[in-house]
């Protein structure tokens, strides 16, 4: 019988992971562990193509998520999918090849596959919006920013920190801040260097 494994609901960012200096967030997907008949979604760990051995030889079956899909959606869709992830395991078998323990799906659990990977295209997953902080806080201009978030004389890199990350963001939806310590010492920097201006 199929166990899921479900995602916390309290990290609506669980399934957001960026590594520094990459371009995009890695990929999220559904993991069907066919030898153990276990479901969970998770990110991918590995940068590029690389990929464990039993995903490679087919034991364990993924499934493409957007990236940021929020948890209690996707614990929503596990569900869903029970019955047809329950028809991939009907049809599933593990041959050895002489080198590797293969897996191997009959007709009707690969046509279930691809009505897996199309009901979730369908499903239209609700993502978590990222922003980068100064994007966030300088849409109105670097002096509107200061103002807003009480940057004195006398404010630290931590203090404005945490200013930023005590931040009710919730009235635009799921989001998530990035970059924050950057921007606050970056915002700090800007407002010395207008007082001095000023003086």
């Amino acid at each position: 019988m199929l166990k899921i494994k479900e995602l916390p609901t309290d990290d609506q960012a669980v399934l957001h992971h960026q590594y520094p200096g990459q371009s995009a967030p890695q990929g999220a997907y559904l993991e069907l562990d066919c030898d153990e008949e276990t479901l969970c979604a998770a990110t991918n760990g590995e940068i590029g193509n690389a990929m464990p051995v039993p995903v490679w030889h087919c034991r364990v079956r993924r499934y493409d998520l957007p990236s940021g899909a929020l948890p209690a959606d996707v614990n929503a869709l596990m569900l869903d999918l029970v019955p047809l992830l329950e028809r991939v395991l009907a049809g599933y078998s593990c041959e050895w090849d002489g080198s590797n323990h293969v897996g191997h799906l009959s007709g009707d659990a690969a046509n279930a596959e691809q009505e897996i990977e199309h009901y979730i295209d369908e499903a239209c997953l609700p993502r978590l919006t990222v922003w980068d902080a100064s994007d966030w806080w300088t849409a109105n201009g670097t002096e509107s920013a200061i103002e807003d978030l009480g940057v004195t004389e006398q404010t630290t890199v931590e203090e404005l920190t945490a200013r930023i990350e005590a931040e009710d963001y919730a009235d635009n939806g799921p989001v998530i801040v990035e970059g924050v310590e950057e921007f606050a010492a970056w915002l700090i920097e800007q407002a010395a260097e207008l007082r001095v201006n000023e003086d």
